[in-house]
């Protein structure tokens, strides 16, 4: 018969099957493929056990201090900070090739000798790329020109200016279109215009064509944020969403 869905429930997770290939303890941390976790219980070998691999455990660690929230490695070959114990597996905060083993839920000042770790499950930390909310959108320069297609899918504008110097700003292709401009670089004032596509005026906010359509940016860091909105059945205006600093006027 053929399958009716392309995944089913099997079990939450926290704890898997397991079956070594040799003999393990109970409590003790072993790496199962990508997956890292501890015994539930003693297990002979090619034995069906189970592997926690989510969960808070207190696991042995060596001598160093550890803050809260740290990455924490497993060293199958670490010393636990006990006397006498050997060089029999611990945890540290120091990647190199070990297995990634948690995150450290509780500060150590090196003479503890375990500590609190929540199971990443896996050997591989999550990736520290990440995606940014917004785009960068790039500066357009002296006498440049935001066009609708520039700003059509909103983001963050850092301007630099080296003088006094000159921005257009179109008007926007549609609506909820959130769009930032900062002068990050102040080599000289900049003046930003509010204009339709055809140049005609503008505005930045509801009161009218000319009141106001210009964006002045005097210091480096003054920041504003628009947002889009419709006016008419086919006409889009930008609208101050948030201004640090930034003096609005008409021309």
């Amino acid at each position: 018969m053929a399958q009716s869905y392309q995944a089913a429930f099997v079990q939450t997770g926290e704890v898997i099957d397991y079956t070594p290939v040799v003999a393990v303890h109970a409590g003790d941390v072993y790496q199962h493929g990508s997956l890292i976790g501890v015994a539930c219980e003693s297990i002979a070998a090619n034995t069906l056990g189970h592997l926690a691999i989510k969960g808070i455990f207190q696991v042995v660690k060596i001598n160093e201090q550890v803050t809260i929230g740290a990455k924490m490695y497993w060293n199958s070959a670490g010393t636990p900070d006990w006397g006498g114990a050997g060089a029999t597996g611990a945890c540290c905060k120091t990647a190199g090739s070990l297995p990634f083993l948690g995150w450290a839920l509780e500060a150590s000042d090196g003479t503890e000798e375990e500590i609190k770790i929540l199971l990443a499950g896996t050997i591989a930390t999550v990736s520290s790329q990440h995606e940014f909310l917004s785009p960068v959108v790039a500066d357009v320069g002296n006498a440049g020109i935001f066009t609708a297609a520039l700003t059509s899918g909103g983001g963050m504008c850092m301007m630099t200016s080296a003088a006094a110097e000159t921005r257009v700003l179109y008007d926007p292709s549609g609506v909820g279109i959130v769009m930032g401009f900062c002068h990050s670089v102040d080599g000289g004032s900049i003046t930003m215009t509010a204009t339709t596509a055809g140049a005609g005026a503008s505005s930045l906010n509801d009161t009218g064509s000319a009141t106001p359509n210009v964006a002045l940016f005097t210091h480096a860091g003054e920041t504003l944020v628009l947002i889009s909105v419709q006016s008419a059945a086919t006409t889009y205006k930008w609208r101050v969403f948030g201004n640090d600093g930034v003096a609005l006027s008409s021309v």
